[in-house]
């Protein structure tokens, strides 16, 4: 019993830094064909759509996440007609997609009148989402955000990326508060 217990302590030990060391976006299981199409007329029946039906909706969010910039965008002109529930998990989407795509998406939120709030794009990741539950996912989630940062070229985006850090950062002291307060159960 001693050596099933240690092997079993090691394993919980080791899997939570080895299981997010490989991270992959999410599959987008949507075709392009399927990308909503937002205009001013149609944004809020398009979210509507969407967000009525949960499987697609999940889909649809799968698909923010994965950075591509085509569904990057979609969400994005999503996100201006949201509020409550669906603005809060597009949020997060498009906070994972910055880890993918930080270029195309701080690009996006230099342009005037994006909408785009860094505050809310740059926060740490959902902490009940089961990849990022426990305090080493949430970090290491934290930590390919902000490599993905250090890789951003263009260097009219360094105020964006400046400011995206400096969030990043402060969400690490979030995440550390969340699980002292919040001790996985014995």
């Amino acid at each position: 019993m001693k050596g099933y217990s240690l092997v079993y302590l090691l394993v919980a030990a080791l899997l939570p830094v080895s299981a997010h060391a490989g991270y992959t976006a999410p599959a987008c299981k949507l075709s392009d064909t399927q990308m909503p199409k937002v205009t001013e007329d149609t944004g809020q029946k398009v979210l509507a759509s969407l967000w009525d039906d949960r499987v697609t909706w999940d889909k649809f969010i799968s698909c923010v996440q994965s950075g591509r910039s085509a569904w990057v965008d979609a969400g994005l002109a999503i996100r201006r007609f949201s509020d409550a529930g669906a603005s809060e998990e597009l949020d997060l989407a498009l906070g994972e997609a910055l880890g993918s795509s930080p270029d195309h998406i701080l690009a996006k939120a230099a342009l005037p009148d994006s909408g785009i709030e860094l505050d809310w794009l740059c926060s740490g990741p959902d902490v009940d989402d089961p990849r990022f539950d426990s305090y080493a996912l949430s970090m290491a989630e934290i930590e390919r955000r902000l490599k993905a940062l250090s890789q951003v070229k263009n260097q009219d985006l360094e105020p964006q990326v400046d400011a995206c850090r400096a969030d990043l950062e402060k969400s690490k002291q979030g995440v550390a508060s969340f699980y002292r307060d919040n001790p996985p159960p014995k």
